[in-house]
């Protein structure tokens, strides 16, 4: 495949007094809402996490609804930093064979973008699949935005990254592409309360384990501090049942954050960590 690397946008906060709910995780979960997802989408996770059955046994879905209880432990899968710890959930050879849908074909535009950027920023390389390939990601055109996380080894053959409606942009496909190489969300570190105040009294009932903590064992930074600014972290209203915020900065509440439409510095670094790129 030929891919380009289009122009990206951040969208950057005007006025640091009056948060806004426009990030690309507010887009996601409004795609996302019960009301437009097909019920036989099943295992959602953090609005849009696709969890396996081997994903379902290391996270924990319970509501914890408080900061003394949201630690989760998690044995070896997921880092301190948000990538996966498991190599086997990685796509080791740094090629990731691909094939879209006829449903997805409307998205072929943002995909690419979304490809090129990735590629320009990684060892990674995409490819259109062939017959000898036992895993690949496949573009389909479902409800909502998701993909499982990381290559989904244990089932051979095609894993899914639906791009639905509401889902066709550059910074969603980027978001839901990290997932797809093994990457979680920013604001589930287990060190994200030294950065980040999480509001329970404003979640949604019923929605509070999308803000639990995770406590591997592998307490590997992979390169990364806490990043307000990855393209992984959820936005400041995320889960909110009254239209106030769900997360401010400890150090700055009037930092609006999740607004990236591109990979941040630190997703590339952790990006090339996680899969040992030898980049210039």
């Amino acid at each position: 495949i030929t891919l380009l690397n289009f122009p990206s946008l951040i969208l950057i906060l005007d006025n640091p007094d009056g948060l806004k709910k426009n990030t690309i995780l507010d887009q996601i979960e409004e795609a996302n809402e019960e009301d437009h997802v097909d019920k036989k989408v099943k295992n959602i996770f953090e609005a849009d996490i696709e969890l396996t059955k081997s994903d379902r046994a290391g996270v924990d879905t319970k509501n914890q609804n408080s900061k003394d209880n949201a630690d989760v432990d998690v044995d070896s899968v997921l880092t301190k930093r948000k990538a996966i710890s498991s190599r086997r959930h990685l796509w080791v050879t740094k090629e990731v064979p691909l094939e879209l849908a006829v449903s997805a074909k409307d998205g072929y535009n943002n995909i690419r973008a979304a490809l090129g950027e990735i590629q320009s920023k990684s060892c990674i390389r995409f490819r259109m699949r062939d017959k000898d390939d036992d895993n690949w990601i496949r573009f389909v055109n479902k409800s909502g935005c998701f993909s499982p996380v990381g290559r989904q080894y244990a089932s051979p053959g095609a894993q899914e990254l639906s791009i639905g409606i509401g889902c066709n942009h550059k910074g969603i496909i980027m978001h839901e592409l990290l997932h797809a190489l093994g990457f979680w969300h920013e604001q589930s570190r287990s060190d994200r309360d030294d950065f980040l105040e999480v509001l329970w009294e404003n979640i949604q009932k019923g929605q509070e384990h999308n803000f639990n903590r995770y406590k591997p064992k592998d307490m590997d930074f992979n390169g990364g501090s806490y990043d307000f600014s990855s393209i992984m972290h959820y936005g400041n209203y995320a889960f909110s049942k009254n239209k106030r915020p769900t997360m401010l900065s400890v150090k700055d509440p009037t930092l609006q954050f999740g607004q990236i439409a591109k990979l941040s510095p630190t997703d590339v670094i952790q990006l090339n960590n996680v899969y040992d790129c030898k980049c210039e």
